[in-house]
């Protein structure tokens, strides 16, 4: 996943669940688990 899809989808997963995890868990891959869906 390029840097600006996963930007963005970060973006969109924060807006949506209102819920912000601190830097770390987004460079453990955090945010890729979540766009999955």
């Amino acid at each position: 996943m390029s840097d600006a899809k996963y930007i963005e989808a970060t973006k969109k997963n924060l807006l949506n669940s209102d819920f912000k995890p601190p830097p770390q868990h987004k460079l453990n891959g955090f945010g890729k688990r979540r766009c999955r869906g």
